[in-house]
């Protein structure tokens, strides 16, 4: 027990030491969901003194329930309004969530070196190094639903009642986060061993009311959380879930997730299969499971996603069984003749590597960490060329991943704001037009700032004997001018600046302009301008 106590310590401070580099940049990855629905909306409630029913723009935040809101706005009480403040808890539950791996795999197998490596593997998946980086509702709801899962494990072995409460106490904080994914994760894990153990089966009919009591408590929490927001906001409220229900487009069939865990979980996606292939059906850990109850395990936990629109990061706790299978492969699957699945995840890594160093080369970025990255890709293709050895393998992962994402990628300078726009707006009332950017711009202000989708008849812009400056991004500049002209508002350009987009801003230019021909001219003229967004600045009165 004390060597396993040493082992989690351990993978806790890597995975501290491998996710922070780089949380404290505005010009990593990032994405509307944090810098526009959870940093505003945090913003709000501290402005407002909001707790139980966070509002953003004046509308109640019920599309995802709210402890990821609560959590930010401790972080920033205690810590201050900071990005890295907020981006600490989810560097925090990214290490949560390889400990949470480790322990499955210590009840999977009575020797502690296979749930070492299966958390070393989660460590240094691709997936973990780009998600850990921005704050987001998944990571947290993944590292929750499988510590709910680790105490069904620990309970179906000992017995001991008090884990019924502490699996609830996991689900019930899951489900404050994000509900339907901590249902997926924790289910496919009991559902994996319902299916591959009848002793399982067995307790469960023994114990179903037992198991229920949490399951309601849980489920109980988060409607009564729901009633309340709707008995103070009931049209909106159900206008949002409403609108939630539709851009999920339930029942849609896409194949994304299989390209999803391509990426998300190299360099080890193709050790997967090795683990398929080469491990034998015969062949199973001390607790009796095998590579059949562990695919089921992961194949249960992708399989929602086939049938409604979702986003790639979704799929974070399918690391749970990813990583036990790969850490399979190496247990049973004598992975010493047989190399090909390393040797494919290193050259599919090689590619978005290539790609980032590339880029950064290109349009001359930074050199000492261009340097930093090559260093560590070098060492990552030694290793990987290698006897296939877990610790150095994932390491090496976890190096090369740090320095792209932590230390390379902050050196593209997406997001910056002059000081000078910053120092204009501080003590004036800003709204944001259209898209809410300059992304971090509240954040640097300390204030939630207003957004406007469009200029109405009828908003309340009380601009009588007062001024706004409004951001606009140069795509909607016609827009906007013809809009304030007729609502009778004089709008004057005062400043304008150039940044590299967000994700969103990006995705935006990508819909409103060529972009194969803007990405053109900045790889001919080895500037990033030509793919930058123009945001101007008016003056409304």
């Amino acid at each position: 027990m004390r060597s396993r106590g040493l082992l989690l310590a351990l993978l806790f401070f890597l995975s501290l030491a491998s996710f922070s580099p780089g949380i404290g940049s505005i010009s990593i990855f990032t994405d509307p969901d944090e810098y526009h629905r959870i940093y505003r909306t945090v913003l709000s409630m501290m402005e407002n003194d909001e707790w139980m029913a966070p509002r953003l723009d004046g509308i109640p935040r019920v599309r995802k329930p709210p402890l990821t809101y609560w959590m930010t706005r401790l972080s920033f009480e205690l810590f201050g309004v900071s990005v890295t403040s907020g981006r600490a808890i989810n560097v925090f539950f990214a290490a949560l969530l390889v400990v949470v791996v480790a322990l499955i795999g210590f009840e999977y197998d009575k020797d502690p070196t296979y749930g070492f490596n299966a958390g070393l593997i989660a460590l240094s998946m691709l997936g973990m190094g780009i998600s850990s980086k921005f704050l987001m509702h998944d990571l947290s709801a993944a590292a929750l639903s499988g510590l709910a899962f680790y105490c069904f494990l620990l309970w179906s072995r000992t017995g001991l009642q008090f884990l019924l409460l502490a699996m609830a106490a996991a689900l019930t904080a899951g489900f404050f986060i994000k509900g339907p994914v901590v249902l997926v994760v924790a289910g496919s894990g009991v559902g994996s061993l319902f299916l591959t153990k009848p002793a399982i089966r067995r307790l469960l009919w023994r114990c179903k009311f037992s198991l229920l009591l949490p399951l309601a408590l849980s489920l109980g929490l988060i409607f009564a959380w729901y009633a309340y927001v709707s008995s103070l906001y009931p049209d909106q409220t159900f206008a949002q879930m409403d609108e939630e229900l539709s851009a999920r487009h339930l029942g849609t069939l896409t194949w994304r997730p299989l390209a999803s865990v391509v990426w998300m979980f190299l360099p080890w996606t193709f050790v997967i299969f090795a683990a398929l292939y080469r491990v034998k059906p015969a062949d199973g850990l001390s607790s009796g499971n095998g590579k059949w109850s562990l695919a089921i395990f992961c194949g249960l936990s992708l399989l929602p996603f086939f049938f409604f629109h979702f986003l790639d990061r979704y799929i974070l706790g399918s690391t749970i069984p990813v990583a036990l299978l790969c850490a399979l492969a190496f247990k049973l699957g004598d992975v010493d003749r047989r190399r090909l699945g390393f040797r494919i995840g290193m050259a599919v890594s090689s590619i978005v590597i290539f790609l980032w160093i590339g880029l950064s080369w290109w349009f001359r970025t930074s050199i000492w960490e261009l340097a930093l990255a090559l260093g560590a890709y070098l060492f990552f293709v030694i290793v990987w060329l290698r006897r296939p050895k877990v610790i150095r393998m994932a390491v090496s992962a976890s190096l090369v991943w740090m320095a792209l994402t932590g230390l390379l990628l902050p050196t593209f300078g997406s997001n910056k704001v002059p000081p000078r726009i910053v120092e204009r707006v501080r003590d004036s009332r800003v709204i944001l037009y259209r898209v809410p950017e300059p992304a971090f711009l509240p954040l640097m202000l300390k204030r939630s700032l207003e957004y406007k989708e469009e200029l109405r008849q009828g908003d309340d812009l009380n601009l009588e004997g007062k001024t706004a400056l409004t951001f606009v991004n140069q795509r909607d500049q016609k827009r906007f001018e013809q809009r304030a002209a007729a609502l009778g508002i004089s709008a004057t350009l005062v400043d304008s600046y150039s940044s590299f987009p967000s994700t969103d801003g990006f995705t935006g230019q990508s819909r409103n302009k060529t972009i194969a021909g803007n990405m053109t001219r900045a790889l001919r003229t080895r500037s990033l301008e030509p793919i930058m967004d123009t945001f101007l600045l008016y003056e409304l009165e």
